[in-house]
């Protein structure tokens, strides 16, 4: 890419303004309706011409907001124009682009309809979609041109890191560094005493107290009368919330007090993990500058504050995958060489651990976490196999089929795994009914309720069919539903790909509103119960939870607020890995990447809990593609290493002959 700005032509400005003008009428035409009314006259032409007049009448009438609007997509245009840019950067522009743009035309449909008749449903609409499509993959198209220059030009002239420092006080550093966070987030934390939590949490201690028979046992298989906890909310956090639930109404005699330890220790081992983070970089090379810059985003964007002082099983779960994420990255950064180190070994160990422990999918994504590691850096097998291999065992082995049973906690269920293909049974039924014969129709009811999905059935939540999973049914049972489901899927495929659709869109959909995090203790039980949590202060709670709304409103800041964000810019960040051929950086990346995956098949579609991970490692994949190991590239390595390995290969017989 050369550094120098060049002269646009003639026919590139022409260019330049026509695509100006495409993008204007994509972003600001009317999206409200279906069907738009011609006149009578209108109306006696072919249905190509009526679509064009149908898409001629819904063209924004406010001529000045288009023009303001042509004008700016202009200037956007001629100025990324004014660089070369290298082949992989139009590729990596255009993938990107496209699939945010794609993904906001359908976010439009299924929030509208919950289908993509505003995409299919006439050749108007379709015309329409294309429009609003290509408005948006010209803006990001040439945004993420500019974002790419400017990114190279920054690492080329070393702003982002340098080499690292030699005499770095590491610790001194975190504890400063924390120690401002900390300042920053306490308002929130005297305001919103005790914290914050959801109606999960409130029901993990109302377990853990025996307080009653949770609706969700009704859900878990091998219940007994005796069995008031299921691991559908992991046991493990369970008993953390409840010691301290314990320890505010024995001790202090007040369940707000002991809540309130457990959110002031949380909220300073995240000033202090988000602090190491930064000053870790820092000491690898970080430039100060953008330590700084990344210092005062996490202490002032309230969504930090937010879910530090928050009981949540997600919240416990994010301080694993954040130490767990350090630690791969010094795997990468080390070629595996840390792996040698004991304290390092175990710190992986009791970390791993503690992922599987805290949520039940972090088994799954340290499987796969184990794999990667095992191919990646075969040489260290045995060491890898200790750090992931053994918390597997640990989870698989004894703590679900020992532990568990002993501590007279039911598992949490097989519809948990199969929510997303009862979503697309029960959208069959509710699109279908007329063709589910009567074999599928059995096949369906021996596993779930199948009289009552099609009034069940929630597009964006899978709890309410998946909730009629009969616990009891039989391998058979299940055979029997696959058959239907598959036979189903051969009549109608597009109602399955809506139905996944249907649930996952809001992920990506960035004008979506969303609280995005909770502002009060969401409690599952009467006020006047010892298990009822409170506030120091409930009408600040509720003027907080309207704040996040009214926040989302206001233009640029609501950008932050929003669930799309955090997972188009991880999806922009592993794109740019990739880019740069630093293949190596995806292994510190991937619980990123399999958390962005695992959004397809989430229960509750667009709930920010979900988007969790890609927010809190936010910084970090943001440094990633920043740092730069010292001396040369991973492909510059890469090369070296083939190179020194054909000299050696080289050598070998010339060495052999001269000693024959």
């Amino acid at each position: 890419m050369s550094d120098s700005p060049k002269k646009l032509s003639v026919g590139r400005v022409i260019i330049a303004f026509i695509l100006s003008v495409v993008a204007a009428i994509g972003l600001t035409c009317d999206m409200k309706d279906l069907y738009v009314q011609l006149d009578s006259y209108m109306e006696k032409f072919n249905a190509v011409f009526r679509a064009i007049f149908r898409m001629a009448l819904v063209i924004n009438k406010d001529r000045l907001y288009v023009s303001l609007v042509i004008a700016a997509v202009f200037i956007l245009i001629l100025y990324a124009g004014r660089f070369e840019y290298e082949k992989r950067d139009k590729v990596t522009s255009a993938v990107f682009s496209v699939f945010f743009s794609v993904m906001q035309i359908i976010a439009i449909s299924f929030d509208t309809t919950n289908n993509a008749d505003f995409i299919r449903v006439s050749l108007f609409v379709f015309i329409r979609a294309c429009f609003f499509t290509f408005g948006y993959m010209i803006v990001w198209y040439h945004i993420s041109l500019i974002v790419l220059k400017k990114y190279d030009d920054l690492m080329k002239r070393g702003l982002l890191f340098d080499s690292p420092a030699l005499d770095y006080d590491l610790k001194k550093n975190v504890i400063r560094t924390a120690l401002i966070t900390f300042v920053c987030w306490l308002p929130y934390y005297i305001l919103l005493f005790p914290g914050t939590g959801n109606g999960d949490t409130s029901r993990q201690i109302i377990m853990f107290f025996h307080e009653r028979k949770d609706m969700l046992l009704d859900y878990s298989p091998n219940v007994g009368e005796d069995v008031y906890i299921t691991n559908m909310h992991p046991f493990f956090t369970t008993v953390v919330f409840g010691l301290f639930a314990k320890l505010g109404t024995e001790v202090f005699g007040k369940i707000d007090i002991g809540i309130g330890i457990f959110t002031f220790i949380q909220m300073i081992m995240y000033a202090v993990v988000f602090a190491f983070t930064i000053c870790y970089f820092e000491k690898n090379g970080l430039s100060s500058r953008v330590k700084k810059i990344l210092h005062v985003f996490i202490s002032l964007c309230p969504l930090f504050p937010l879910y530090s002082i928050c009981m949540l099983k997600d919240t416990m779960f994010a301080l694993t995958y954040i130490l767990l994420t350090l630690g791969l990255f010094e795997i990468y950064k080390t070629k595996g060489q840390c792996m040698r180190n004991k304290k390092f070994l175990i710190f992986l160990l009791i970390d791993s651990v503690l992922f599987t422990l805290t949520k039940n999918q972090g088994v799954y994504f340290l499987v796969v976490i184990l794999v990667v590691s095992v191919i990646v850096y075969r040489r260290e097998f045995i060491r890898m196999l200790i750090a992931f291999g053994i918390p597997v065992i640990f989870f698989v082995g004894l703590w679900t089929p020992v532990i568990l049973p002993a501590a007279k906690v039911a598992s949490g269920g097989r519809q948990e795994m199969l929510g997303a293909l009862f979503q697309c049974t029960a959208r069959y039924m509710v699109y279908y009914p007329e063709e589910v014969t009567e074999e599928e129709w059995q096949a369906i009811d021996g596993v779930l309720d199948a009289e009552q999905i099609p009034e069940l059935y929630s597009p964006q939540l899978q709890d309410p069919v998946k909730f009629t999973f009969k616990q009891d049914c039989s391998s058979e049972d299940m055979k029997n539903y696959f058959g239907a489901f598959f036979s189903m899927f051969k009549k109608h495929p597009v109602c399955y790909i809506d139905a996944i659709i249907n649930n996952a869109f809001g992920f990506f959909d960035v004008s979506r509103m969303s609280k995005m995090a909770y502002t009060y203790f969401w409690n599952r039980i009467d006020k006047e119960n010892r298990l009822y949590v409170g506030g120091a202060f409930p009408k600040i709670q509720k003027i907080g939870y309207k704040l996040i709304f009214f926040i989302q409103r206001i233009p640029v800041i609501n950008i932050f607020f929003s669930v799309g964000t955090y997972t188009m810019l991880s999806i922009f960040l592993i794109l740019l890995m990739i880019r740069n051929k630093e293949y190596r950086k995806l292994y510190p990346a991937i619980v990123t990447i399999l958390s962005v995956l695992l959004l397809v098949i989430s229960p509750a579609g667009g709930n920010f809990r979900y988007t969790m991970p890609m927010f809190m490692l936010l910084v970090f994949n943001l440094i990633l593609c920043a740092y730069k190991k010292p001396g040369m590239t991973d492909e510059e390595q890469d090369e070296k290493s083939v190179l020194a390995q054909n000299e050696n290969e080289e050598k070998g017989p010339s060495k052999k002959s001269e000693e024959a």
